[in-house]
């Protein structure tokens, strides 16, 4: 019964650390400012950016990489932190993350392939990581096919995800017994 305490604490604990982390990436992205470091020759320790020199750093990179779908890594860190505080099944953990990850690539894909929009704006949207998989996918499937592939992964893969989710939250909930028994230690 100890274990099982110590169990439920420590994923309590990392999902109090994961909800932290999402509330330092999303006032980070919320105040990213094109003219702190390292995009500018602005000092790091005068950096405008909320979450200070860490806070511009990372908001960068995440806006580099995945442009405004970078909003969607703070969502996968609070599915995250809220599954471990819950103490739900570790597969919903991963299958949160896998969710996560494959609708921030796809969507980024997605985004910059979208030809009414000027390179510039599928780079605010998509990032470098959608720009070079909007790339490579038009190179392997063709430009007709492209955006609908993207599209299609995205709306699978979150379809899938949120049937998994369910049956395993069903599967947990027909499984729980109504009450727990309290047992007392003895001596």
């Amino acid at each position: 019964m100890q274990g099982r305490r110590a169990i439920e604490h420590r994923n309590r604990l990392v999902g109090l650390l994961f909800l932290l982390l999402a509330g330092l990436v999303v006032v980070s992205l919320l105040t990213y400012s094109a003219n702190d470091y390292p995009n500018s020759s602005r000092e790091a320790e005068n950096a405008l950016n909320a979450g200070g020199r860490a806070g511009a750093i990372l908001s960068s990179v995440l806006f580099l990489a995945f442009g405004y779908w970078a909003y969607g890594i703070p969502v996968m860190l609070i599915l995250s932190g809220w599954n471990r505080l819950r103490n739900h099944h570790a597969l919903l953990l991963i299958l949160s993350l896998m969710t996560g990850a494959v609708t921030v690539v796809s969507g980024t894909t997605a985004s910059s392939l979208i030809e009414a929009f000027s390179l510039e704006q599928r780079f605010l949207f998509g990032g470098v990581v959608g720009i070079r998989l909007a790339q490579l996918t038009t190179a392997y499937v063709g430009p007709a096919l492209a955006l609908p592939l993207s599209a299609a992964v995205l709306c699978l893969f979150l379809l899938v995800g949120l049937i998994l989710r369910r049956r395993m939250m069903a599967h947990r909930t027909s499984t729980r017994p109504l009450t727990t028994p309290i047992m007392e230690e003895e001596g």
